[in-house]
C-alpha cells in the first residue's frame, strides 16, 4: 500500500534516467528502536524468589521492578535526532545547547559512574557461551533457556547471568541486529564483581554513538521508510520529559527515574513546539530520601564535582516538601543566568573579535578609493576607531580590533572591516603563524581553552572548525564581526522552523521576537531603521549563505556561493524576506497600513573555488568553504560592483585558507587573550629563534 505522503524523486548526477528516493520530510522516516522492555516483563513473571534475591545484589536490580512495558515515543526520538549536535553531545532546545551527559544516564537508569571500563566481546563466550550449543544465538534462545533453568533452584547463577544478558540486549545496549553479538559476555562470568564497572559511562558511550549515526542519516534525508536506532532510548525520553516539563509533576519521585515512567503521548507538531517554546528545566532535583540512599550518595558527590567543572546547576533539594520549589528556583535562576550569558556571548562574539588582515591578499584587493561610506552604530555616534599605528588612521591601514565591552563607531574612512590589534605585539613577529595554526587546529588535541577574550572562550575542539576544509558551526559564525546590524544565525533557523509548520500553527512575530537575535547591549531593533545594512546568515543542510537588506533602498539580496544548488533555497528566501517585511511593517506601528514589499535580488557573487568540475568535488573538497565565504560577505559586501562587474572578489583556495589561518592566529595572539602565553608555551616549537 503506497504512502499518502509523496516523495520527491530527483535524478542523480551522472546517472540519467535512474531515480533515487529522497525523503522530503523528516517525518516520513519511521524511527524503529530495539529497547523492548516487554521481554523483561515476560521473564520477571517466571522468576522465583531465589533468582530475584541473587539479581538484587547486582547493579541492574532495577529491572526487576519493571511490571509493564515502557512505551517509547518515536516522534520524540526523531525530533531529538534532528536536533542532535554531535560536536559536544548536545541537544538543541530553543536557543540553548543542552548536554546529554553520563550523569543523566546515571540518574535515569541508576547505574554507577565510577569503576573500570566495560569490555565487549565480539562473539558469545565465557560461561554464558557454554550454556548454548548452537551459535549464533537470538533473543528468543535466551528467554527459552531462562524458562528451562528457572524450574529448579540448582542453577541460580546461570539464570542470573542470562537475565542480565537479556537486560543488556533489550534495555541497556540494544542493537539493530537480530542475533546477539558484541556484548560484555565475559564480564558476566563473575556476577559478584559487576559493581566494579562504570556501567553509566558504557551505556552513555554506546547511545551517543547510535545518536551520531542516526543524526547523520536524518540530516542527509536519504533513506528508506524506517531508521533503526540502537542504544537505550529510555534515557532520552526521561531526559526530554524532565528538561521540557513533559512529565507528570504529581506523584512520588523515584530513583532511578525510569521507574516513574513518563508517558509522552504528544504528536510531532506538539513535540517540535515543546522543543522551541517550553521553558528548560536544568538539573535533577533529588529528595531527602534519595540523598540518604547510599547508592545515590556517590552519584550526588560526582554530580556536584561535575557541575562545578561545567558551570552547571546542582539540582539537589533538602526535603521532599521543597522539591517543587527547588525545581522552580533552579529553572528561573538558570534562565536568568543563561540570558545574561547569551547577551555577553553575543556581544563579544558577534561584534568584538578580530578580523583577518587580508587587505593586500590576492582575493581581497580593495583600494581606498573603492571603499564604501563609513558605517556607524547609533549607540556610539561620534567615536572614531583608532588605528593600531601611532599615526593618524588611514583608510588603507588596518584598524584596531575592538575587543572591549563597548563598540567603536563612525569610522572616518572607507574601510569596513574591524582589523586585529597588533599594537605592542612585537614578539609576534617571531612566531611562525603557519605552524601555530597547524598545531591548534589539529584534530585529536586534548580539550583545553586556547582563547579567553573578555569572557569569550574558544576551546581546542572549536578551533578545529577552522582547519583546512573544516566546517564552521553556529557558534564560530558569530565571531564574524563587522560594524553592521547582523542577526545571529538562530534568527534564520527560527524562520525556517516556522515555515515548516502549517500556516495556522505559525507564530505571529512581534518586535520582542526580533530582539532575541540581536546583541541587546550594543544594538536595538530600532537601530535597524538608521543602519545601512541588515545581515542574516543562514545555515541549512550543512551549507552557509547570507541575506543582506539595504535599509536605505529597501532592497533584499541573497548572497550564496553555491548559487541555486541548495535544495529549498528559493522557499527559504521567500519566507525570510516575508519575515523582514513583517519587521518593517511593525516599525510603522499602524496595523491599518499594508505590509511593505521588498524586491529580491539574487546577487551574482563568485562561486566557491573548484565547483565547476563535478558534483563530486563539491561534496568532497569545497563543501565547507561556504562558512568562510559568508564571513567575508559580512565583512566587505556593500553591493558595489568593484570586482570585474561583481560585488565580491573571486577567492582562490589559497585565499580562503589564509583567512582561516588569520582568524585563529589573531585571536590567539591578541594581547587581551588570557591564555595567550599558555598556548605559546604549549606550542613552543612554533617560535622562531
Amino acid at each position: 500500500m503506497s504512502s499518502k505522503r509523496e516523495r520527491k524523486c530527483i535524478p542523480e548526477a551522472g546517472n540519467k534516467g535512474k531515480k533515487k528516493k529522497v525523503v522530503e520530510n523528516v517525518d516520513q522516516v519511521r524511527i524503529v528502536h530495539r529497547c523492548e522492555s516487554k521481554y523483561i516483563v515476560e521473564v520477571n513473571n517466571v522468576l522465583k524468589a531465589t533468582h530475584r534475591k541473587r539479581i538484587q545484589a547486582t547493579p541492574f536490580r532495577w529491572c526487576l521492578e519493571v511490571d509493564n512495558a515502557l512505551e517509547i515515543n518515536c516522534p520524540l526520538l526523531r525530533e531529538v535526532l534532528r536536533r542532535w549536535v554531535p560536536q559536544g553531545e548536545y541537544i538543541r532546545v530553543g536557543q540553548h545547547l543542552v548536554g546529554l551527559s553520563v550523569y543523566d544516564v546515571c540518574v535515569c537508569l541508576g547505574l554507577s559512574m565510577v569503576g573500570k571500563c566495560v569490555e565487549f566481546d565480539d562473539d558469545v563466550s565465557g560461561v554464558v557461551g557454554s550454556l548454548f550449543e548452537k551459535k549464533p544465538i537470538t533473543l528468543r534462545d535466551i528467554i527459552k533457556k531462562i524458562k528451562n533453568l528457572v524450574v529448579s533452584d540448582d542453577d541460580v547463577e546461570n539464570v542470573c547471568r542470562l537475565y542480565l544478558l537479556l537486560c543488556f540486549i533489550v534495555f541497556y545496549f540494544p542493537r539493530t541486529s537480530r542475533t546477539v553479538t558484541n556484548m560484555p559476555f565475559k564480564v558476566l562470568d563473575n556476577v559478584d564483581n559487576l559493581s566494579e564497572y562504570n556501567w553509566a559511562e558504557s551505556v552513555h558511550s554506546f547511545f551517543i554513538s547510535a545518536l551520531n549515526r542516526g543524526c547523520k542519516v536524518v540530516r542527509e534525508k536519504i533513506n528508506t521508510r524506517s531508521l533503526n536506532l540502537a542504544g537505550s532510548v529510555v534515557v532520552v525520553q526521561v531526559w526530554a520529559a524532565r528538561r521540557l516539563g513533559l512529565e507528570d509533576v504529581e506523584g512520588e519521585v523515584k530513583f532511578p527515574r525510569f521507574l516513574r515512567w513518563p508517558s509522552v503521548k504528544i504528536r510531532t507538531p506538539n513535540i517540535e513546539s515543546a522543543f522551541e517554546k517550553n521553558k528548560i528545566v536544568f538539573g535533577w532535583a533529588l529528595t531527602a530520601e534519595e540523598r540518604n540512599n547510599p547508592i545515590v550518595q556517590n552519584v550526588v558527590h560526582i554530580d556536584e564535582q561535575y557541575n562545578v567543572n561545567n558551570d552547571g546547576i546542582q539540582g539537589v533539594s533538602h526535603s521532599k516538601q521543597q522539591v517543587d520549589l527547588e525545581e522552580k528556583f533552579e529553572k528561573h535562576e538558570r534562565m536568568i543566568l543563561d540570558m545574561k550569558e547569551q547577551i555577553k556571548k553575543m556581544r563579544d562574539e558577534f561584534f568584538d573579535a578580530p578580523e583577518p588582515d587580508s587587505c593586500a591578499g590576492k582575493g581581497n584587493d580593495v583600494n581606498e578609493e573603492d571603499r564604501c561610506p563609513s558605517e556607524q552604530w547609533k549607540s556610539d555616534e561620534g567615536q572614531t576607531c583608532p588605528s593600531h599605528r601611532k599615526e593618524s588612521p588611514q583608510p588603507h591601514q588596518c584598524e584596531e580590533d575592538d575587543l572591549n565591552d563597548k563598540p567603536k563607531a563612525n569610522h572616518n574612512g572607507d574601510d569596513k572591516a574591524i582589523k586585529p590589534n597588533t599594537e605592542g605585539q612585537s614578539n609576534t613577529l617571531f612566531i611562525d603563524k603557519a605552524k601555530l595554526y597547524k598545531d591548534v587546529t589539529a584534530v585529536g588535541c586534548p580539550r583545553t581553552i586556547y582563547v579567553d577574550l573578555n569572557g569569550e572562550i574558544l576551546r581546542s575542539d572549536e578551533c578545529q572548525c577552522f582547519r583546512p576544509r573544516g566546517w564552521i558551526d553556529n557558534m564560530k559564525m558569530l565571531t564574524g564581526k563587522i560594524s553592521r546590524v547582523i542577526f545571529n544565525p538562530f534568527y534564520t533557523n527560527a524562520v525556517i522552523l516556522d515555515c515548516n509548520k502549517r500556516k495556522v500553527n505559525r507564530r505571529e512575530w512581534c518586535l520582542d521576537d526580533y530582539r532575541h537575535y540581536l546583541t541587546r547591549d550594543l544594538v536595538s531593533v530600532q537601530d535597524i531603521l538608521t543602519a545601512d545594512f541588515l545581515f542574516a546568515p543562514v545555515i541549512y543542510a550543512e551549507h552557509w549563505w547570507c541575506y543582506a537588506f539595504n535599509c536605505k533602498t529597501k532592497e533584499f539580496f541573497v548572497l550564496d556561493s553555491l548559487a541555486h544548488k541548495c535544495r529549498r533555497r528559493k522557499q527559504i528566501d521567500t519566507h525570510v524576506v516575508q519575515n523582514v517585511e513583517n519587521l518593517f511593517w511593525l516599525f510603522l506601528n499602524d496595523k491599518n497600513k499594508l505590509k511593505p514589499t521588498f524586491e529580491v535580488h539574487i546577487e551574482d557573487v563568485p562561486e566557491q573555488p573548484n565547483l565547476k568540475f563535478s558534483i563530486i568535488i563539491l561534496l568532497t573538497t569545497s563543501k565547507h568553504d561556504c562558512g568562510i565565504m559568508v564571513l567575508k560577505y559580512l565583512e566587505i559586501w556593500d553591493g558595489i560592483k568593484r570586482f570585474d562587474g561583481k560585488s565580491m572578489s573571486a577567492y582562490t583556495d589559497e585565499d580562503l585558507q589564509q583567512f582561516r589561518q588569520q582568524y585563529i592566529c589573531d585571536w590567539i595572539l591578541h594581547l587581551e587573550n588570557k591564555h595567550r602565553e599558555a598556548v605559546l608555551e604549549i606550542f613552543k616549537p612554533s617560535l622562531k629563534k
